[in-house]
């Protein structure tokens, strides 16, 4: 039977996270297929787990288990393949032996103190802290110990980008108090995860609403705050509305449909806002309208080019009017296209406030609907 002392050790590296390496050698028997498995800890996208790379005569087979069902692999392979074991920790190297009689022996030696992979080397990459959170385990990202759940994973890097890109921009608001309207949060996943990084990571004071029509997810949503102790956050049931962004430095609307992106972007702008977030969706309004003008035509001769264009002009033409009124524009990736096709974060600084849009980017507005036969885009009704 594997040896208690072993299965105790390992047990400590879990509580601890002091495993540096395991190897199990010798095998019972000596024409088995597997000649040596060898185990050590690794952070993947689900979390920390202890890697297992079996050893054969012509390929290695690699498996990753949790930690705890590590140690049960580990029991069955000591009790049914190998005799030995050689535990190397951050402090000490342990020696495990077993013998066809049933008796074992070991001995441990004191090492160089050796550094672990752990939870913790991962801070760096991750603004927001899986362990121990109340609103990422009741919105289903993470487990009860922290661990992000495998089919979550995307969203949880989705929550990371977000804040990766928006806090930037953040440093260019000064001010005492931020107050930021979110407008469609939603389930509250990127409303929550920006407030706590804020308020909890920044010790920045924070008043901000997160604007949903869905009142069932409202009031879950004022639940979940009032049970992380938020209590600069708020949801209020509503639709896209100006009312809303008065007064507010940053608006923030991620994945509007259609037009909703532009009533949030116009609202944005005839409020002051200093920092505008849109991530577009449904690019609808443009698409019906596309008409280009000789050459250019073929491009939409093929159905999925049409569908990029539109999306691609209407984005434009968004990130224009924002310079016309004096914001410094920015479009990049907001999360991977393995996730969603529609993946765009469109940023708006104000630098400037223009009591009238400039006269040359509106002139280019007007060139870029002439050259594809655009009629009309929906802040041309909004805005002018």
């Amino acid at each position: 039977m594997a040896d208690n002392i072993l299965l105790n050790e390992l047990v400590k590296c879990i509580s601890v996270e002091s495993l540096v390496k395991l190897t199990l050698a010798k095998p019972r028997l000596p024409d088995g297929d597997i000649r040596n498995v060898f185990v050590k800890p690794v952070l993947l996208n689900a979390g920390l787990h202890w890697s297992f790379v079996y050893r054969y005569p012509t390929k290695d087979v690699t498996k990753n288990y949790l930690p705890n069902q590590a140690i049960a692999e580990i029991e069955k392979l000591m009790n049914e393949m190998f005799y030995n074991a050689d535990l190397m920790t951050v402090e000490q190297t342990f020696y495990f032996q077993q013998f066809g009689n049933g008796k074992s022996t070991w001995s441990s030696v004191a090492t160089p103190k050796r550094e672990a992979v752990t939870r913790h080397n991962k801070e760096k990459a991750s603004f927001i802290d899986p362990m121990g959170n109340i609103y990422l385990q009741e919105l289903g990202v993470v487990s009860k110990d922290g661990v992000v759940k495998k089919d979550m994973y995307h969203k949880f890097r989705q929550i990371n980008r977000y804040i990766e890109l928006i806090t930037p921009l953040l440093k260019e608001i000064e001010t005492d108090e931020l107050k930021i309207v979110d407008m469609g949060s939603g389930k509250g996943y990127l409303t929550f995860a920006l407030y706590d990084y804020l308020e909890n990571h920044q010790h920045k004071k924070v008043n901000m609403i997160g604007v949903e029509m869905r009142e069932d997810l409202v009031s879950k949503s004022n639940s979940l705050a009032t049970k992380c102790g938020y209590g600069g956050l708020r949801f209020e049931a509503g639709s896209i509305q100006a009312s809303y962004a008065t007064d507010s430095d940053v608006l923030i609307a991620l994945h509007a449909c259609d037009v909703a992106t532009d009533l949030a972007i116009a609202a944005g702008i005839k409020s002051n806002s200093k920092l505008i977030v849109c991530s577009p969706c449904c690019h609808k309004q443009l698409r019906k309208q596309l008409n280009p003008v000789g050459i250019t035509a073929e491009i939409t001769s093929y159905g999925i080019h049409e569908e990029r264009l539109a999306e691609m002009l209407t984005d434009t033409i968004r990130a224009l009017y924002l310079q016309a009124y004096g914001y410094e524009t920015k479009l990049m990736e907001f999360v991977s296209t393995e996730h969603t096709p529609k993946n765009l974060l469109l940023t708006a600084i104000c630098k400037k406030k223009f009591s009238k849009p400039d006269a040359k980017v509106l002139d280019k507005i007007d060139a870029l609907k002439s050259q594809f036969g655009v009629s009309e885009h929906a802040l041309d009704k909004l805005l002018l």
